[in-house]
């Protein structure tokens, strides 16, 4: 596993996706997005600022193979892998999102604890925020200055679905916190609906079962309740219980 970076992230004017913390780590779990044959499309510049690799998104789809028409290829291409989708969306986005691997996170108010996922952004919730003086999030619920949104996940944390009785991929989960962060962030929802206007958190939701469905393995999805361990010693701690508890010898 490669050690933490963490050295200032280079943010350049514009939108769009960075990476920081555990570099690795994090673009392991990008590609695992794309998925297996569409990895090769997801690249990352020297200041760790996420784009798509153009010439293989070509060779990838075709369209470098035919004259007229390839950037309409192209872009359904894209359309036809929710993964790959997302990430386009977030590479030209009019935000600026941040994907954090590590075990503590930054935000504006300095670093803290990051036991499994978090995602911070600088708009009213109100799930938070009617609790909150005057409506505003205190600095360690928002991203760091250079951000409008930070999206961390704990390298070591399981997901265990308790519907399914499997663990969640930890990619899904990056998806699911990366989709909902671009539907609070750029297109102004809240994490509940709010009158007719949908949720943030119901959209990710509904992005991973398309993403499952695209997949010829399927995927287990976020759907439901799910237990987050900070490791697999304390799944193993919890699977033994579970068995246990159940009349198991």
């Amino acid at each position: 596993m490669a050690l933490e970076d963490h050295s200032p992230i280079q943010v350049n004017n514009g939108g769009g996706l960075w990476i920081g913390g555990d570099i690795q780590a994090a673009v392991s779990r990008l590609e695992w997005i794309a998925g297996r044959e569409d990895a090769s499309a997801v690249a990352v510049l020297p200041d760790g600022k996420v784009t798509l690799n153009v010439p293989a998104l070509f060779r990838l789809s075709g369209a470098d193979r035919i004259r007229a028409g390839a950037n309409l290829v192209v872009a359904e291409y894209i359309r036809s892998n929710e993964g790959l989708y997302l990430l386009a969306q977030l590479t030209r986005a009019t935000h600026r999102y941040c994907f954090y691997v590590g075990h503590r996170l930054p935000t504006a108010g300095g670093e803290v604890p990051l036991p499994g996922s978090i995602n911070l952004d600088n708009n009213f919730d109100r799930r938070i925020n009617l609790l909150r003086k005057d409506g505003f999030k205190v600095p360690q619920e928002s991203p760091p200055e250079d951000f409008d949104a930070m999206i961390g996940i704990n390298p070591t944390a399981l997901w265990f679905n308790i519907k399914a009785r499997q663990l969640v991929p930890d990619g899904m989960v990056v998806f699911h916190e990366l989709a909902e962060a671009l539907a609070k962030v750029d297109y102004g929802l809240e994490y509940l609906p709010v009158g007719l206007r949908p949720g943030a958190h119901d959209i990710a939701i509904q992005r991973e079962f398309k993403l499952s469905s695209q997949r010829p393995e399927g995927l287990v999805t976020t759907a439901g309740g799910n237990r987050v361990f900070g490791d697999e010693k304390r799944l193993l701690e919890f699977e033994v219980e579970f068995h246990e508890s159940r009349g198991g010898r």
